[in-house]
């Protein structure tokens, strides 16, 4: 997909340091894996591996779902993942990790997956947590 999937998030809490990136190779997706095995394990209650982690997001990506990842000073702190589906956009989940959660990552995230889905062109963005359109074009 395409390259021009960088975006700088400036809030006021956060400033310049928070980077959002559509992750583009499979070698990039091993940042996701700490923060999916805090989410799964936060899910579920249980500790889950590193191993089950990436996994589990192979999975993902190979159903056709993209990545998101919010970096602070280059820290992986949360990440987020959508598909394509028909001529509508959907956010299937977003996760910050806890310590970095209140200062508006994850809308961060959101605001990226809805500019990606209307620079493409898609009718109708979705968002799966909340279960109602975002976005209609």
């Amino acid at each position: 997909i395409a390259n021009f999937i960088n975006f700088l998030v400036i809030t006021s809490i956060m400033s310049q340091d928070l980077l959002i990136n559509l992750i583009e190779n499979d070698d990039d997706l091993l940042d996701i894996v700490p923060l999916k095995k805090a989410d799964d394990s936060e899910c579920t209650g249980s500790p889950i591996s590193e191993d089950l982690a990436l996994e589990k997001i192979m999975r993902i990506k190979e159903d056709g779902s993209d990545f998101w990842i919010a970096k602070y000073k280059q820290m992986p702190v949360g990440y987020a993942i959508g598909i394509v589906r028909g001529e509508s956009y959907r956010s299937e989940g977003i996760y910050v990790s806890p310590d970095y959660r209140g200062r508006e990552i994850g809308l961060a995230l959101k605001q990226a997956q809805i500019e990606f889905a209307r620079n493409l062109g898609y009718i109708e963005i979705f968002s799966k947590w909340k279960g109602f359109v975002i976005f209609r074009h």
